[in-house]
Order: C-alpha cells, then structure tokens, then sequence
C-alpha cells in the first residue's frame, strides 16, 4: 500500500454502520489522508459548512437524513457546494439511479470493498475528480 499518498487531504466520511466508517477511516489515514468520522448526516453537514474537507464519502442509506437528502443539502449551500462527494452504497441498481442528470454524487464507490484493492482504486477515483486531481499533482 502506497504510504501516505495522500497526506494533507482531508475527508469527512459518514455512515450510519459503525464497522463500515471504521474501515474506511483507517484505510484511509492509512494512506495520509486527516478524517473526521460521523455517523449521521444531520451531524456532518454541520461540521462540514466550518471544516470544508477536500472530499465526503457517504453511505446512501441511513437513517433520518439519508446520503440523497445529506448531498443534495451540500450542492445547495454556497459554502460546501463545491466539495465533491463520494457515494459509498450496496445499493445494486446505484448506477441506474446516479445517471439521472440532477445526481449529487461525483462517483461511486460499491459496497463491500476489498480491503487489498481499495486504495488503488480510490487514488483512480480522486484522479478522476478534477480538484482532487489538481491538488494531488501540485504536490
């Protein structure tokens, strides 16, 4: 696993299943990245609208504020609309779903992960998102 990659991103995950939100977070710091963890939407969005991490991962469903309600309240604030937003789902038909134009997710990431193969494929995903893509190689 590359070491410390992406040290000085910063990322807010959410995810109403604690197993999940551990995992990610740890592969993620793992790699440099500085998280804050949430297990509500509701508790995030206030966070981000002072913190302006350089991503969020969100599960899609969650409780009371689910990942839809929680990005699309993200894209209608001045402050965080910018900050891309990386669904994290089991959800099958997700694509089928995220192709309708008025989306809030920038890219998907499918539930479960394979540990071994998850950073690899999450360094492809921040390429593929020009400000995170900007920010990586300006290093």
């Amino acid at each position: 696993m590359p070491n410390k990659v992406l040290k000085g991103f910063t990322a807010t995950v959410i995810d109403d299943e604690a197993h999940n939100l551990q995992i990610i977070r740890r592969l993620l710091q793992a790699v440099g990245v500085e998280v804050t963890a949430f297990e509500g939407a509701e508790e995030a969005l206030k966070s981000i609208q002072h913190s302006h991490p350089d991503f969020v991962i969100t599960d899609v469903l969650m409780p009371n504020m689910d990942g839809w309600g929680f990005a699309q309240a993200m894209r209608t604030e001045t402050s965080t609309q910018h900050i891309p937003i990386i669904a994290f789902t089991a959800m099958s038909n997700f694509d089928d779903l995220n192709a309708v134009a008025t989306h809030p997710f920038d890219v998907c990431i499918k539930k479960p992960i394979v540990v071994a193969e998850f950073i690899p494929q999450f360094i492809q995903i921040i390429q593929s998102i020009p400000s995170l893509n900007a920010k990586l190689q300006a290093r």
